[in-house]
């Protein structure tokens, strides 16, 4: 009967640390996809950024020809 209960309970524990596992893996995955937008977004602003002055530039010195 001991063997038994043990056995259950050892089954359970090894049940929610495989989840804790999962969750854990769930989290990182979610905080690197976070992490590669960001890096996207501020890629981006740079090149509109830079897009912007060097429109900017050329507007407002026209080049002599």
């Amino acid at each position: 009967m001991l063997l038994y209960l043990y056995i259950c309970v050892q089954a359970k524990l090894k049940k929610e640390v495989s989840m804790v596992s999962l969750q854990s893996k769930k989290e990182h995955q979610n905080a690197l996809i976070g992490i590669i937008m960001v890096i996207i977004a501020i890629l981006f602003i740079c090149y509109m950024v830079s897009s912007l002055v060097s429109n900017t530039h050329e507007f407002w010195l026209p080049s002599v020809q």
